[in-house]
């Protein structure tokens, strides 16, 4: 079995079981700070009053659960044995609590309105906080061999209702490809929010198929996915001559050093850790579209300069 696979299905050593865990538990709060985001800017949008308040509350108690979450795996604590699933669990009451207030109140007000993208929204938030109540309650804790600790990532800043623009190219075509159906669709409005064509994959096969199809100018990949995972995917993608200028983010709860190293060595420009901050994604992306258009800019000058030679060759022999 696969290291990728040891950690997709929970059956590898303590480390395996400590990453996956940190996967599975960073699904929901993905879903719970990219669906707050897109509630308050609709509510900003719409003027909805007090929905925006609201929304930016559901959205620092995720982040709050997130900072709970990465003390809790710190280095430090796995290295010294001290991880604690039944204290992340009480720990993690509180803000799911606030959630829930908040949940209760923005439903109101969406009713108020008669908005019903917000209030499906609200839903699916609330849908992530059940989930994640779940998996607090069925997880296991990993037992962990002390000389091992992987490096966890940092709490996602709070964010701007209005992110700053990066000079990303609008109508660019990016395919997002990820397993979670949830994931893809909130990803997909962000993205989308942000001038880009999206278009959706649910795994690595589906994603070879869509490349072979149509062109794309990015492709955001996810690490953790059944049949071929995000790795063999990106290595396919990669054989191919006429996709090998495409740029591949890569996208992943696994934040410690080895995943983010695989990742680069395997030719990806870059990766974006989950939770995603909408900032940092848009900055990523646009460095990495960036970087394609002056690759072609350069490619376009040599084949130039060689056409030049030629003709000067053509025209000394001409001449002689």
């Amino acid at each position: 079995m696969s290291e990728t696979t040891a950690e997709a299905d929970g059956t590898g050593d303590g480390v395996s079981e400590l990453a996956k865990l940190r996967h599975d538990l960073r699904t929901p709060l993905n879903q719970i700070l990219g669906y707050s985001e897109l509630i308050a800017e609709t509510a900003e949008d719409e003027d909805i009053a007090g929905l925006e308040i609201t929304a930016m509350a559901v959205n620092k108690a995720g982040n709050d659960m997130l900072g709970l979450l990465n003390d809790a795996m710190s280095p430090w604590k796995i290295a010294a044995g001290s991880f604690s699933l039944v204290a992340l669990r009480e720990e993690m009451q509180e803000p799911i609590g606030r959630i829930d207030d908040r949940l209760a109140e923005g439903l109101q007000i969406a009713s108020g309105a008669d908005n019903e993208e917000i209030a499906a929204d609200l839903e699916k938030i609330s849908t992530a906080v059940q989930n994640l109540n779940v998996l607090l309650a069925e997880a296991r804790e990993p037992v962990v061999p002390p000389a091992v600790a992987p490096r966890t990532g940092m709490t996602v800043p709070p964010f701007s209702a209005r992110d700053p623009a990066y000079g990303v190219a609008q109508d660019s075509k990016l395919l997002l490809v990820d397993d979670d159906v949830i994931n893809r669709e909130m990803m997909s409005r962000r993205l989308k929010h942000m001038g880009f064509n999206v278009v959706l994959a649910e795994d690595g096969y589906r994603a070879l198929e869509a490349m072979a199809e149509e062109g794309f100018d990015l492709v955001l990949l996810d690490i953790m996915m059944p049949g071929i995972d995000g790795f063999q995917t990106l290595a396919k993608i990669k054989e191919n001559d006429a996709w090998d200028n495409i740029p591949i983010i890569m996208l992943t709860a696994l934040d410690d050093a080895e995943s983010t190293g695989r990742c680069i060595a395997a030719g990806a420009e870059d990766y974006a850790p989950k939770p995603f901050n909408t900032t940092v994604l848009r900055a990523r992306i646009g460095s990495a579209l960036e970087k394609r258009r002056l690759r072609g800019m350069e490619e376009k000058y040599l084949a130039r300069i060689k056409e030049l030679e030629l003709e000067l060759q053509n025209f000394i022999g001409a001449a002689s």
